[in-house]
């Protein structure tokens, strides 16, 4: 039940690199890196490509994270999101409210519907 963070600042941005589960056993390491990675950077990227896991405590921090860039003016982007990401993104309907990139495979774009409720639930929730 851990995370690993991994800062690495780059020519124009900031990466962040996180390895593991984020979780509600976890996000309160997370929330303290964030924000003075947020406050030291005008140009943020979260690199989500090896998250294990994820609930809902790690959503609220991701939507924290992109509220607070958005008031400082700051620039936050996530890449490289797992299934388990993408899985609570299309559910609670976030997927326009961060605006990144998803790319999926064929077989993982069956998993999802991307309708945000207005027709049937996704088979994951069954």
């Amino acid at each position: 039940m851990s995370i690993e963070i991994k800062i690495t600042n780059q020519t124009n941005h900031c990466k962040i690199s996180l390895v593991g589960r984020c979780t509600i056993y976890t996000v309160s390491k997370l929330k303290e890196s964030f924000i003075e990675v947020i406050a030291a950077n005008q140009n943020i990227l979260i690199d989500l490509e090896k998250v294990t896991d994820f609930d809902t405590a790690g959503l609220q921090l991701f939507i924290a994270a992109k509220n607070m860039g958005t008031r400082e003016n700051k620039k936050i982007k996530f890449i490289s999101h797992p299934v388990c990401i993408i899985a609570l993104f299309d559910l609670y309907g976030l997927t326009s409210f961060f605006g990144d990139k998803i790319i999926l495979t064929a077989e993982e774009k069956e998993q999802f519907v991307f309708s945000y409720g207005i027709k049937k639930l996704p088979s994951y929730i069954y």
